[in-house]
């Protein structure tokens, strides 16, 4: 192998651990900051994201008939994963994808709390979407549509979950927080507010998090800044101190 390709394969496997959340903190920052300063090695990365992404979706369509046909011999909707995802993303990449995310985010510049929540709107990264078995798929291709930002057809696929299974927890956050992607602020309330109050939640500090922003998009000032007080996050933190001053 040649150095250049070497280069090349230990470039790919990192991107596969920072995607897999695999990194720690400081090789996760120089990552990031390696990408930002060469724009060929990001539009390499970007490209073997969609691979990535692609190759989920192929693992999960690929044993859709045998989902299908567990579906028709069970009436109820199957216990969602437990995996939470990594705290690290919170610190490691919010910073590097805020301004992306930030380029379809509706922005007012004459709308304080719109340019408020622009700036700190990081959706969250979703679980893992890699599965063995036929358990979940409606839930996975879900995610994968999620992953992709394609969070009207992620909807869709959730709520036929939902119908059946309104009270689960997962399913109520990632409805919300997609609603909240997709510029529904007043869905995404909805959603989140009725897994609130489940403290033994995975997602409970995330769930007073998104509340809170989703109220500032909605405009309901006390609302946001009570979710956030609720929230541990670092983050609802600093946006409080901005609404505070």
């Amino acid at each position: 192998m040649t150095p250049r390709e070497n280069e090349h394969m230990q470039f790919l496997d990192a991107s596969e651990r920072y995607l897999g959340n695999r990194m720690d903190l400081a090789e996760k920052a120089a990552f990031e900051e390696k990408l930002a300063e060469d724009p060929i090695l990001s539009q390499q990365f970007d490209e073997h994201k969609k691979l990535i992404l692609g190759i989920e979706s192929a693992v999960l369509k690929e044993n859709l008939d045998e989902y299908h046909a567990t579906l028709e011999n069970d009436s109820g909707v199957k216990t969602l994963s437990d995996k939470k995802p990594s705290p690290y993303l919170w610190l490691g990449i919010a910073a590097s994808i805020v301004v992306v995310l930030g380029l379809f985010l509706f922005f007012d510049k004459n709308d304080d709390n719109d340019a408020l929540f622009a700036t700190h709107f990081v959706p969250d990264p979703g679980l893992p979407t890699t599965m063995g078995t036929s358990e979940n798929y409606t839930f996975y291709e879900g995610m994968v549509d999620y992953k992709r930002e394609d969070y009207k057809t992620a909807i869709t696929k959730w709520e036929s979950l939902y119908a059946e299974k309104p009270e689960n927890d997962t399913l109520n956050y990632f409805l919300g927080v997609a609603e909240l992607a997709n510029k529904n602020a007043a869905n995404a309330i909805t959603y989140l507010e009725k897994v609130a109050p489940v403290n033994e939640s995975m997602f409970q500090e995330e769930i007073f998090h998104y509340l809170g922003l989703a109220n500032l998009k909605a405009g309901n000032m006390e609302q946001a800044k009570q979710n956030f007080q609720k929230s541990k996050k670092p983050e609802s933190a600093i946006i409080l101190s901005e609404l505070n001053n």
